[in-house]
């Protein structure tokens, strides 16, 4: 008797041997058909995007984000999105709607539909940003000192194309600014004129484009506008007599002044004899010849100045 429960309990146990094993064998094949599932999920084949670019567009980056069906390019400042087509490259037997040929207006969003070999769908969106507008970049001047009520051209970087966005003004050392007319010539030129209203003294050029503000590095040096005749007090006078001269930016103080006549009896050079409120008195010598004759002021520096 004891032989038999001994038997019998050895068949038990291995019944319960067995019975551990079928369970420990239906645990690790569904372990597997899970993991099987997930691996057949997960499979580029079901449908996906690929890789994604833009034709004749260099992108600085691109990223796609399978988690939100977003993908997100970056081109640089300026570059121009409508009608453009997209290389795409999706999944086996997958389709995608539109097609990649098809142009597109990438400054939106555009959407693309995937469907794969088993009727499932995902929808990706696709979204361009431009970088940032750059600032203007001001390398250098076609001259450093000239008078005021003359050009001066600004040579740079990123100008721009539309002239409306640029403004320019001068900016003295003390901080005060004074805006003056400028002119767009292309995007790495721009003409400034210097109005004849700007006091002399060194000045820094500032470049507004878009509200992106540039600063000059160096100064330009303006310098009093050259003397205009306006008026003259009398137009027919005797040898002997003097010529009474009005004129603007006429600053005794400064500068020392000569009338020159030309005409056709000769050119002369008559050194001013009074200046005063604007005005400057020539007197006209003996030698001159009579005849008509076409008055010009000449300049010259009394002191140093800008």
């Amino acid at each position: 008797m004891k032989i038999t429960l001994l038997s019998a309990q050895f068949r038990l146990s291995t019944a319960n041997c067995l019975a551990t094993v079928n369970r420990c064998s239906c645990f690790i094949l569904l372990i597997l058909l899970v993991l099987s599932c997930k691996e057949k999920e997960s499979l580029p084949g079901n449908g996906h995007i690929l890789s994604f670019a833009l034709q004749t567009v260099t992108a600085t980056s691109i990223n796609i984000d399978e988690s939100t069906g977003r993908i997100q390019i970056a081109v640089a400042y300026g570059t121009v999105l409508n009608a453009l087509s997209a290389d795409i490259q999706i999944s086996p037997s997958a389709t995608i709607v539109p097609s990649g040929s098809v142009l597109q207006d990438f400054s939106r969003p555009v959407s693309y539909t995937v469907t794969a070999a088993n009727g499932s769908k995902k929808v990706y969106t696709v979204m361009v940003s431009s970088a940032q507008q750059p600032a203007a970049q001001i390398l250098g001047f076609s001259k450093e000192s000239l008078r005021a009520g003359e050009t001066l051209l600004i040579s740079g970087k990123d100008f721009g194309s539309f002239g409306l966005a640029i403004n320019a003004m001068l900016k003295n050392v003390q901080g005060q600014e004074f805006a003056i007319p400028s002119e767009l010539i292309d995007s790495s030129h721009v003409r400034l004129t210097i109005p004849v209203s700007i006091d002399p003294a060194a000045y820094f050029v500032k470049i507004i484009k878009n509200k992106l503000e540039t600063v000059s590095t160096q100064t330009i040096m303006v310098r009093i506008p050259a003397p205009e005749i306006t008026a003259v007090k009398v137009h027919n006078i005797l040898q002997g007599d003097s010529l009474v001269v009005a004129g603007s930016y006429i600053v005794p103080a400064l500068h020392v002044y000569q009338l020159i006549l030309v005409g056709e009896q000769g050119t002369y050079s008559l050194p001013s004899a009074a200046a005063q409120n604007g005005k400057l008195s020539f007197a006209v010598g003996t030698d001159i010849k009579a005849g008509l004759y076409t008055a010009s002021l000449l300049q010259y520096v009394r002191v140093s100045h800008w």
